[in-house]
């Protein structure tokens, strides 16, 4: 068979799926699909009738695979349309051919030698394959499943056709390893343009702290030492990093850069990310000092500077939470939000794009962009006592909004008015998973926090010490590190502990160095030894009373560096 006519055969057998060749698959006998289907093959040969050739037989597909019963069949059912004294289209003819061949089937003496002859053309010109791999193309799982079955049928019904269930298979299997190697080079790729993106990111960062620094926008330290940009203490213990403290959040650059770059793939599809990771990894500190500033800088996208955002924890009342920052950024009334939320959470993308007109109102411009909501520690929805509250019924309600915010498309852009992004530990995932409408988000795949690297915890150590102008002591960051990887702790305890330890640092720092500056260096005192005994060690145990009792950090002579 000629490439133009397998080219041919294979644009028509498309189209047939398409339009369900006239009627649903699954009203289609046996017979009447092997009709069908070699009629369409039989797409060369008809456009020849079709012209006013007189002899049809031994043309094309017919001639090269002796098909004399099928020839037969195909010549009767033309003339008939000929002698009716007007021209057939195309359509028209293979309509009539496939007739006459389901008839011819069913009641034709000779129909084993007529199987015999359409079962060797629609072989030749692997019409079968074509048919299944039109019906994935065309993406209805429906009329998939009509076809793959129909087929199957005329497989078992008549043995001559036995040859279509191995083809089924083998078309089958050939399609799912184009797709796995045309996914693993779409894979490849968005790797590597999510790389550039991470990396451009990262470049335009570094310009714009060099920029900053040209513009003297930082003290210079007194005595000439390092320029100082922050004041007091630029380690936070145990306590997470807010937003304010985006100028001594180090170490976590690269990690902001990427959920960045992934958030912004989320604006053209599902409109939920979900952060994950281990209890102490830094969930908190990414979302509010890393994110939260590159969203005010725009980074998200052209004009996202200018978005509402929204950061809340779910408290025992998640619902009545979220009403009330919608309703100060909408410029409404909580308890009417509330209430709108309790008993249609579904349509709180309505509640939500009315924050964006609201804000658009008050700026003066088109109603443009997203709400950007944040809800951080997630898991305090299952943590917290909610019962009063409605328990399970107002976390269904809860989800069911943030979906709703996150997946309608709303107004003149027709796309759904809000970005939500749940931070939530890692040993909770099986909790959120039992909420439907998160499920394709957790498919869709999570951003994991991990642990830091050892060059991302020098960085922790020495960025916010030179933010805050500070001298280390030689030999600091070693002794740091050395004693944490000695900590009995695992690596997502690892920051925690690395925090405080500084944080006791600061606290006995040595005042008015060489240039006049404080200067860091190793606490040596350690109250279960004597004198002249080695350091204390960073250790889990130290801890532990803050874990106990939020809000309180131990005290800094007990975990030391």
């Amino acid at each position: 068979m000629e490439a133009d006519e397998a080219a041919l055969i294979h644009a028509k057998v498309r189209r047939g799926v398409a339009q369900g060749w006239g009627r649903r698959l699954r009203d289609v006998s046996s017979a009447g699909l092997v009709g069908v289907l070699c009629a369409t093959a039989l797409a060369p040969v008809l456009a020849v009738a079709g012209a006013g050739a007189v002899v049809v037989a031994g043309a094309g597909v017919l001639g090269s695979v002796g098909a004399n019963v099928l020839s037969e069949v195909v010549i009767k059912a033309v003339e008939r349309l000929r002698d009716s004294g007007r021209r057939a289209t195309h359509d028209e003819i293979e309509a009539v051919v496939a007739a006459a061949i389901e008839h011819a089937l069913a009641a034709d003496p000779r129909a084993q030698a007529l199987r015999r002859d359409v079962a060797e053309v629609l072989r030749v010109t692997g019409t079968v394959a074509a048919a299944l791999e039109a019906a994935v193309q065309f993406g209805d799982p429906a009329a998939q499943a009509e076809l793959t079955a129909a087929l199957r049928a005329v497989g078992t019904d008549f043995e001559e056709f036995d040859f279509v269930l191995a083809e089924l298979r083998e078309t089958a299997g050939a399609i799912l390893e184009t797709l796995r190697r045309q996914g693993a080079e779409h894979r490849a790729e968005q790797t590597r343009a999510h790389e550039i993106a991470v990396q451009l990111w990262l470049v335009r960062q570094e310009l714009a702290v060099m920029e900053r620094r040209t513009r003297g926008e930082a003290t210079p330290n007194v005595g000439g030492g390092p320029t100082a940009v922050w004041e007091g203490c630029p380690y936070r213990g145990l306590l997470p990093f807010e937003q304010d403290h985006a100028a001594v959040f180090y170490g976590r650059e690269r990690l902001t850069a990427e959920l960045v770059t992934i958030l912004a793939t989320r604006l053209t599809g599902l409109g939920i990310l979900v952060v994950t990771g281990a209890s102490g990894a830094g969930k908190s500190s990414l979302l509010r000092a890393g994110l939260l500033p590159e969203l005010t800088r725009g980074s998200l996208a052209d004009g996202s500077a200018q978005w509402p955002r929204i950061v809340l924890t779910p408290t025992r009342e998640p619902l009545a939470e979220l009403a009330a920052h919608l309703a100060v950024l909408g410029g409404t009334d909580a308890n009417t939000v509330g209430r709108n939320l309790a008993t249609a959470p579904d349509q709180a993308h309505r509640t939500a794009y009315q924050v964006i007109v609201h804000q658009a109102r008050l700026a003066s411009t088109a109603p443009t962009g997203r709400v950007v909501i944040l809800v951080d520690q997630f898991e305090e929805m299952f943590t917290l006592d909610s019962e009063d509250h409605g328990g399970e019924d107002q976390r269904t309600a809860f989800v069911t909004a943030l979906h709703a915010a996150a997946t309608t498309p709303t107004g003149s852009r027709h796309e759904p008015p809000a970005l939500v992004v749940l931070g939530v530990r890692g040993d909770f995932w099986d909790r959120c998973a039992g909420f439907p409408q998160l499920v394709e988000a957790m498919k869709a795949g999570p951003f994991v926090v991990g642990p830091l690297t050892e060059s991302e915890l020098r960085c922790a150590i020495t960025g916010p010490a030179a933010a805050a102008g500070l001298e280390l002591e030689p030999g600091l960051v070693d002794t740091v590190l050395g004693e944490l990887r000695g900590a009995d702790t695992s690596s997502a305890g690892t920051l925690p502990l690395l925090s405080q330890a500084m944080l006791a640092t600061w606290e006995h720092r040595a005042e008015g160095g060489a240039a006049h500056q404080p200067r860091l260096r190793p606490v040596r005192r350690d109250h279960t030894r004597g004198p002249g005994e080695r350091r204390g060690r960073v250790r889990r145990a130290d801890l532990q009373p803050a874990e106990g009792r939020p809000g309180r950090v131990p005290s800094a002579d007990r975990v030391v560096a």
